[in-house]
């Protein structure tokens, strides 16, 4: 095929092809209705045989992708016409009955991946289709406001240089608006990863396929060329033209983390708050700020999900991150590369030091070379055994920026300590604000000598699976706002003097261990809290109990009940026993255990949440019947319910014998099979709803979500439109 012949009319023209093949694939039920018709349908068979042999003769002078693409076709044919064969046979025994039942399940799944074929065809029609559109309006515009006698006349100007410099930022202002449109995938240079990647060790490689690595423009920030390019001048243009210097550092922050790698808003904020480039007291909101400016400059994309109303995530271009790695150089901020474009280890000036992979083999790695008296941050950008830092410790009390953890949002970087004695020196760390050790298997004991860190604000511990032990005097951090203990599996319960950690105002994985008082629970003394969850792993607790501790909480937006406990069996008949069925709603349910419904109005009101609390979610709910506590009344601000696994079968009725109606915006159902309601009841409890998200909840009924059980509101048009 000649390179002419490669356009996307022709690409649409095979889809559409493919698409007709498809929806004339015969179905079983035709062979098996009559047996007598089974001499047509062969001749049939054979006259698209002959058709299939005139198709292999043209498909040599197809693209190879054309060619195992109907490959894979053919294999779902084969298993199709294996189905239909098998189910002709109606007078076989029952063991032949069985085999035509599981035969016809096959079938049922080759229809299945037949149509999902159709969609995705369709769907790529579509795209190419909408490519066309975009290339026609690119044409027109380039057409109408830069035609290149345009262009040739601002340069044949003999006027002053001020008018024609003006002219030329016009043009440029109207080719960068052009650039925006372009879809980023386009600037992945496919030639240049190929070549790349041949150059590469079997190691390198392994890596690559293991982390998900994209490699599109390395060592780009290393080249001549790309400071004179335009794509290098309009990064730095933007960079400059940033409301204030703090954006400018959060905005080179970014060097340390690879190209096209999503990077979360909260790891990003507790990030800036130990630097001290954001306040604590309005960070979510200045975060929220920074990022939605550097998307507006197309600095940063925001990683789209459906699932989500707005953004949590966010990457950088590889020729916005190559620039930002070299202004970052420029400023002293980070040093990562070598003049080879070779990752580093090296102290910038500005006492800032990026740990990579094998950092522990390189000679800065040693304590005379690095002399970390000086040091203010350590952050670790691809270590996997980042020990040898431990013994800087001693040394670093100028360290605001302890981050030694995982930043990636996804668990793909294992790290992993050998011993935790390391700990022990963290009290020569008297101006250390963040320590974040999130994922670092090994460590089982978090040692009292932290507690000497009397500037701590963010301790980050999420997702230390072997973590057991938090030290006795945590409370003695008087500064600490942000705790973060979830995903800590073995950590059963929570140390003393817990409630003197009066200024958290986040507090995630707050364990309720089998020893705790109910009635006395520590958070009740946590009244600076916005954002709460815990673990119940006390059998005996009752959620009615807890909630009262949390009625002095004014603060509250956020909180989340994970019931992780483990009921007690019956050793002699495998049975729960009679309390853990109370528990469970299973027995004689009294007012005592407050699993329903209340009579007595004064009991109700002492089982209400926060009128401040504005997100719910529910983890593994026990009972069958809705509690008394979930129901839109007392809710009024709730706009984001979720419920994940547990018993629970159905939402209250109260919103339908009263004018109260949930407030939820948000709401999220998953792996609840015994929830039972229908999509127009579940659309009148919840009028506001604008997106729910469904997953494995087999008795909620026609549901309009989509493939991936989403469904969102359709925005109103306005009549005039």
């Amino acid at each position: 095929m000649t390179q002419q012949e490669y356009n996307i009319d022709k690409i649409i023209s095979y889809l559409s092809e493919l698409q007709t093949q498809l929806s004339q694939i015969p179905l079983s039920k035709k062979a098996t209705v009559n047996n007598n018709e089974q001499p047509s349908e062969r001749r049939s068979e054979e006259k698209r045989h002959t058709k299939s042999c005139d198709r292999r003769n043209e498909e040599k002078k197809r693209p190879s992708w054309w060619v195992r693409f109907r490959e894979k076709l053919k294999k779902i044919c084969k298993v199709k016409n294996e189905a239909t064969n098998h189910a002709s046979d109606s007078k076989d025994s029952q063991g032949g009955s069985r085999r035509i039942m599981r035969n016809t399940d096959e079938d049922e799944d080759a229809h299945l991946e037949i149509r999902k074929l159709q969609s995705d065809i369709g769907q790529m029609i579509s795209a190419f289709k909408n490519w066309t559109q975009f290339q026609n309006n690119m044409s027109k515009s380039l057409e109408n406001d830069l035609r290149s006698s345009m262009v040739g006349a601002t340069l044949q100007k003999t006027g002053s240089i001020k008018s024609r410099t003006q002219d030329l930022k016009e043009i440029r202002r109207k080719i960068s608006a052009l650039k925006c449109q372009i879809p980023s995938s386009l600037y992945k240079q496919s030639s240049r990863v190929l070549s790349i990647t041949e150059s590469l060790t079997d190691e390198d490689i392994d890596e690559i396929n293991e982390t998900g690595s994209d490699i599109y423009l390395p060592d780009l920030h290393v080249s001549e060329d790309f400071k004179h390019s335009s794509g290098f001048e309009d990064v730095v243009e933007k960079f400059q033209g940033l409301d204030d210097f703090t954006q400018k550092l959060c905005l080179l922050s970014f060097a340390v983390f690879p190209e096209n790698r999503e990077v979360t808003r909260t790891m990003l904020m507790y990030w800036w708050i130990g630097e001290g480039f954001i306040d604590c007291d309005d960070s979510e909101n200045s975060v929220t700020r920074i990022l939605d400016a550097f998307s507006t400059k197309k600095l940063l994309e925001p990683v789209e999900d459906e699932r989500k109303l707005l953004p949590n995530s966010y990457k950088m271009e590889p020729h916005v991150h190559s620039a930002v790695i070299y202004l970052a150089k420029k400023m002293d901020l980070f040093e990562l590369y070598n003049h080879n474009g070779k990752l580093i280890m090296k102290k910038s000036s500005k006492k800032k030091v990026c740990l990579v992979k094998d950092s522990s083999l390189l000679r800065d790695a040693k304590t005379s070379a690095m002399k970390p008296k000086t040091l203010q941050t350590v952050f670790n950008s691809s270590e996997r055994f980042p020990d040898f830092t431990f013994k800087w410790f001693p040394l670093m009390d100028s360290i605001r920026v302890l981050y030694l953890g995982r930043w990636e949002r996804m668990a793909e970087r294992h790290i992993e300590v050998e011993s935790t004695e390391f700990l022990k020196n963290m009290k020569s760390l008297k101006n250390l604000r963040l320590a974040s050790f999130q994922g670092i298997s090994g460590i089982k004991k978090i040692d009292n000598s932290i507690c000497a860190l009397q500037k701590l604000m963010i301790l980050d511990l999420r997702a230390c699976y072997d973590l057991q032990v938090l030290p006795n005097d945590i409370g003695s951090l008087e500064n600490l706002i942000y705790l973060d203990v979830s995903e800590c599996l073995k950590l059963d319960c929570m140390p003393d003097r817990f409630e003197k950690l009066s200024g958290l105002q986040v507090l995630k994985g707050f364990v309720i261990s089998q020893s705790d008082d109910e009635h006395n629970c520590a958070v009740k003394h946590l009244v600076n809290l916005r954002k709460l969850s815990i673990t119940i792993k006390n059998y005996r607790f009752k959620a009615e109990n807890l909630i009262e501790s949390l009625r002095d909480l004014k603060q509250l937006e956020s909180l989340t009940f994970a019931w992780r406990a483990r009921f007690p069996v019956d050793d002699r008949r495998g049975e729960e026993t009679k309390e853990a069925k109370l528990l469970m709603g299973m027995g004689n349910q009294t007012k005592k255990w407050g699993i329903r419904w209340q009579k007595d109005q004064s009991i109700d009101d002492t089982y209400k949440f926060p009128d401040s609390l504005k997100k719910l979610e529910l983890e593994c709910f026990p009972e069958t019947e809705p509690p008394s506590w979930l129901n839109p009344k007392d809710l009024k601000e709730l706009k984001r319910l979720s419920i994940k696994g547990g018993k629970l079968s159905r939402m209250s009725d109260e919103s339908r014998n009263t004018e109260d109606k949930w407030a939820v915006e948000i709401l999220r159902l998953k792996y609840l099979h015994e929830f039972k309601v229908e999509w127009r009841d579940l659309k009148d409890l919840f009028p506001k709803m604008t997106l729910l998200e469904k997953y494995k909840c087999p008795k909620i009924a026609f549901c309009p979500t989509d493939g991936n059980g989403v469904w969102r509101s359709q925005p109103e048009t306005s009549p005039n439109m």
